[in-house]
């Protein structure tokens, strides 16, 4: 677990790259440690921050849309907010892990 939660405070350049780690890290603590409640535990934190964090996102650029923005600009808002909100649920997990 430790190792799983060190790969996501690595240095990082891209949301890409933080969701690719993310994502290999729970597919291999599932496939090696099923039945270790912090295994699921893991999984369970990484898929309520990704759904937390969507919503988010999209509710920003809705919002942003709905309130007279183009609908580029109303995007990037809501990407801007998703990257965001991901990674402050990451910094929590992270704090909460220890």
């Amino acid at each position: 677990m430790g190792m799983g939660t060190m790969a996501l405070a690595a240095d990082r350049k891209s949301l890409p790259s933080l969701l690719l780690v993310a994502n290999e890290s729970d597919r291999e603590l599932r496939s090696r440690y099923p039945r270790e409640p912090a295994s699921r535990d893991f999984h369970e934190r990484i898929a309520l921050g990704l759904v937390f964090t969507l919503f988010t996102g999209v509710g920003a650029g809705v919002l942003g849309w709905l309130s007279g923005q183009i609908a580029a600009a109303a995007a990037l808002t809501g990407i801007t907010i998703f990257v965001g909100v991901f990674t402050v649920v990451l910094m929590t997990i992270e704090v909460l892990r220890r």
